[in-house]
């Protein structure tokens, strides 16, 4: 068989774009995550304000209910709790005590403003006021571990308020 040049281009094109979506499914049908700190832990890959979304770990499927967030989202430079994220936070608690096998991984972010020192330290008082909550209402420390990823992972891209917003922020991981 013989290909002119412009159709052996569009063919290698089209074998690349095949395996592109192949990958791309793949990691889908893993549950779109990618290992974290150790082999039993796992960090979603999803966007922003991402709700019922599943975590794939040891062969576990975990999943938030459709009607509960899996993130809090705070003020510029604060780590105290607003009243939307102490009510979306009992849910948690609620979901956790009906699985008692589940563990919680809660990630502290910030957005872009200030060094990357003082947004990891930021990032790690967010996600600690979180699970000071979870403790403080019923949940087993043991059952709560936290992480600060700072600015290093925003949810939007932008160096406006609307995505500083979604960056300030701490997320609850199911595990």
């Amino acid at each position: 068989m013989h290909l002119n040049r412009k159709t052996g281009l569009a063919l290698v094109v089209i074998v690349l774009a095949a395996g592109g979506l192949s990958a791309c499914k793949s990691d889908s049908d893993s549950g779109g995550t990618q290992t974290g700190q150790n082999s039993h832990s796992t960090i979603p890959t999803t966007t922003a304000g991402t709700v019922g979304k599943n975590v794939l770990d040891d062969g576990v499927l975990h999943v938030w209910p459709q009607d509960v967030a899996d993130r809090v989202f705070f003020e510029t430079d604060k780590t105290t709790l607003k009243p939307e994220s102490r009510e979306l936070l009992g849910k948690w608690v609620a979901f956790l005590r009906s699985h008692p096998n589940d563990q919680l991984l809660i990630e502290g972010h910030a957005d872009e403003h200030g060094t990357r020192e003082y947004n990891l330290a930021l990032g790690d008082r967010r996600a600690t006021a979180i699970k000071e909550f979870l403790v403080s209402n019923g949940i087993q420390a043991e059952r709560v571990k936290t992480i600060s990823y700072g600015k290093e992972r925003p949810a939007i891209l932008g160096s406006n308020e609307a995505a500083y917003a979604q960056n300030r922020r701490g997320v609850g991981v199911l595990q």
